[in-house]
């Protein structure tokens, strides 16, 4: 789909909100912490919430972030790539039913 025409039908969140994090956890150098999210994304007349969370990822003590949005994540890929996690549950939310313990929800199988 062209820009312009992904423009004109109507596309966008409504509603991202941000809960608070998990506890901390260290390891490879680097701390690590998930964040709930609640969001609505539009497309056009249709509406998706989404319930899941970020990985955030400090490698300076926590003074700057990245993340990386972990609704695709089963545990499995998250221990392939922060080696360090050590499969403390992930965040309550309709990604933990969706996901399972090994599957995808509305990802790509090919991950990793």
């Amino acid at each position: 789909m062209a820009f312009g025409s992904f423009k004109r039908s109507r596309v966008g969140w409504t509603k991202y909100e941000i809960a608070a994090p998990s506890k901390e956890f260290r390891g490879d150098g680097r701390v690590y912490r998930f964040v709930p999210y609640a969001s609505t994304f539009n497309f056009g007349d249709r509406a998706v919430d989404v319930k899941s969370y970020l990985i955030g990822v400090s490698a300076d003590e926590g003074e700057t972030w990245k993340f990386v949005d972990g609704q695709c994540f089963t545990p499995t890929i998250i221990k392939r790539i922060f080696p360090s996690y050590n499969f403390d549950p992930l965040p309550p939310g309709e990604h933990a039913a969706k996901l399972g313990t090994e599957t995808s929800y509305g990802c790509s199988q090919t991950l990793l």
